[in-house]
């Protein structure tokens, strides 16, 4: 739901935006979800308006140390005190927000510079000199607040770039002594010298993949024709799959096209139409009251199926129509399968649509099925699939799962066009460095060292590279990149213990919750892993903004809140294979026992989940259950 200027928002029930999931359950503030709403149309309104805005990027200083000294209900109780005083002390029409954990930002629409730095000021102050307390019987507790400013436009013209550039101004608060403010204009170059190597990876530029990038572009330019193309990306793990499927997806979004993204898993490989489920909920929601014709014009066989199999498709149902209970059968399963044709057409025809899927070896046969019925029978859609796959994934499934012969008989059709992605040569490992470091100047020995390591894989490479910065083999230092002398030696005998150091560096608050993300899969749900962990929002928020900082889970988009991905899948099982066994199946258990909550009203469509999850957790019986459950589905199908 857009929300536009703040005399809007101010007159919503509250009540309402916590039904919208706006508001922090801890603080009451309003939380991350609102500020990407909010902040977009805030800054449309000022660009407007011909004024300025100013961001407050707030973090408590040591906030870390206080919840291992007193616990966590101590440290919920000092940040109910500040946001009660950050509460009071803004204008009326500034909006505060719960950032993540013990960071919040402040909005101050048309508020000059000097007004805000006062402000600030008086934060800080107010902040310091308060006493908090966990209880009446026990001594006050002090803390520290240091802030970060940036204007718009000035300083940023963009939301995503204000936050940015708000962030760097608190680093430099806290690298500059904490308890206090800095506006981002008058960053240091020694803050920014240590900020520019923090931000480093991953590396802005796709690196030896314009010809497969063209070719993505190329086939999209058929599908605007009205021409169905499906495309099948392969390459080793790492080899740069997800990274390829990224700048095409950034290419779609200039051109106006419908872009849907999922990722195929392990627990829904045996679960019918799971893929197809996740992708018509987007395509309908996109549609919004456009999705109402669809469901008069379809046969009622056809609704009930469709809507009893995807219940989140009922919402969608003009005024008076409501679908029956749905029947079983071979007659059912061949309405649902025309049923969901048809919405796919209906969807697709409106707007020339990219379908992205990532990890394909997971594809369960029956929906390949229907991709194969689609390129074969309605090849005049303006459809583009785009699959990404593994080939030792794929040979690894067991033969009753695997979609591997169906495959080999898809590729066979003149529609379907095919990609390997190669390591990279010596050439495009220089080009990586020299990108990631500009100007730096390198002996051949050099080159010849990390392209040997790595194998010209890139995820390896940025990993090599990675070494080397935190061992200051590569520095920066007066303005420029630097050099020390390197051998073979410098590296672990194996990549991937390169990895396994980096994730057991992590702190011990964000070990655990990566730990949980990596149970649930490459992709995840943000507000079930705060269920699987029992954590509030804000707290898991903050945890995740540290794990983005090692590059270790992106959000699915930059004003994503709900969905997360891990930044490659050698990361996400590196991390869930180093899990403890008994720990690992705890969190499948729990995880288990949760999306049964979720789902028991359409329990069978999550079948497949449920089973992985139960069988991973040595719970035989539940796993027979959902095995049963699903076996029963795939043989009607």
């Amino acid at each position: 739901m857009p929300i536009r200027g703040m005399e809007d928002k101010k007159e919503m029930d509250r009540e309402k935006l916590k039904e919208l999931a706006f508001i922090d359950d801890l603080t009451e503030l309003y939380n991350r979800r609102y500020l990407y709403q909010c902040l977009p149309a805030e800054l449309k309104d000022i660009k407007a308006a011909g004024k300025q805005l100013c961001l407050f990027m707030m973090d408590v200083d040591g906030f870390k140390k206080i919840n291992d000294i007193y616990g966590h209900l101590c440290g919920d109780k000092i940040l109910l005190g500040v946001a009660e005083i950050l509460r009071s002390s803004f204008r009326g029409g500034d909006t505060v927000i719960r950032y993540a954990g013990d960071e919040f930002i402040a909005i101050l629409p048309g508020v000059e510079e000097d007004v805000a730095i006062n402000i600030a000021n008086r934060i800080v102050e107010k902040i310091g000199k308060n006493p908090f307390k966990e209880s009446e019987d026990k001594p006050a507790i002090y803390v520290t607040m240091s802030i970060g400013l940036a204007l718009f436009p000035r300083d940023a013209r963009s939301p995503e770039k204000l936050i940015y550039q708000a962030d760097r101004a608190l680093y430099s608060s806290k690298r500059s002594g904490r308890n206090q403010i800095c506006v981002a204009k008058d960053i240091s170059t020694e803050i920014l010298d240590e900020r520019k190597i923090q931000e480093i990876f991953p590396c802005s530029q796709l690196i030896a993949r314009e010809n497969e990038l063209n070719k993505l572009k190329g086939l999209l330019d058929e599908t605007k024709k009205g021409e169905t193309r499906f495309v099948l990306i392969q390459g080793e793990r790492g080899i740069g799959k997800t990274r390829l499927l990224g700048e095409f997806e950034k290419h779609t979004q200039l051109k106006g096209i419908t872009n849907i993204g999922v990722f195929c898993s392990p627990e829904i490989s045996n679960q019918p139409y799971q893929i197809l489920i996740m992708v018509l909920e987007n395509l309908f929601t996109s549609l919004g009251s456009e999705a109402r014709q669809f469901f008069k014009t379809l046969p009622e066989a056809e609704l009930v199926q469709l809507t009893n199999y995807i219940p989140k498709l009922k919402q969608f149902l003009p005024e008076g129509l409501r679908a029956a209970e749905t029947s079983t059968g071979d007659q059912s399963e061949i309405d649902l399968f025309k049923g969901i044709c048809q919405a796919l057409i209906y969807a697709v025809k409106r707007n020339t649509t990219v379908l992205v899927i990532d990890d394909f070896h997971w594809i369960d046969k029956v929906t390949l099925e229907l991709f194969n019925h689609i390129i074969k029978k309605m090849h005049n859609l303006p459809l583009l699939i785009v699959a990404a796959y593994r080939e030792e994934e794929l040979a690894g499934r067991t033969e009753d799962s695997s979609p591997r012969e169906l495959l080999g008989q898809i590729k066979q059709n003149k529609l379907v066009s095919e990609l390997t992605l190669e390591p990279l040569k010596k050439d495009d490992v220089l080009m990586m460095i020299t990108t990631l470091f500009a100007d730096i100047q390198l002996q051949t020995e050099f080159v010849d060292i990390v392209y040997g390591v790595s194998m010209g894989n890139p995820l390896f490479t940025e990993e090599v590279l990675r070494v080397l910065v935190n061992k200051r083999l590569i520095f920066y230092q007066d303005g420029k990149w630097l050099t020390e002398e390197i051998t073979e030696f410098t590296f672990p005998s194996y990549l991937k213990e390169v990895i396994q150091k980096r994730i057991s560096d992590l702190d011990d608050e964000t070990k655990p919750v990566v730990s949980a993300a990596a149970v649930m899969g490459q992709s995840f749900n943000f507000n079930v892993l705060c269920q699987l962990l029992e954590k509030d929002s804000g707290y898991v928020l903050e945890i995740m903004d540290r794990a983005a900082k090692q590059h270790l889970i992106l959000p699915e988009s930059i004003f994503e809140t709900d969905k997360f991905r891990f930044s490659s899948g050698a990361i996400r099982d590196i991390i869930y294979n180093s899990l403890d066994h008994e720990k690992r199946q705890d969190l499948h258990k729990k995880l288990a026992l949760i999306e049964e909550t979720i789902y028991k009203d359409n329990i069978d469509n999550a079948a497949g989940s449920l089973g992985y999850h139960f069988g991973k957790a040595q719970d035989r019986e539940k796993q027979t259950l959902y095995a049963n459950m699903l076996l029963d589905k795939a043989l009607r199908m």
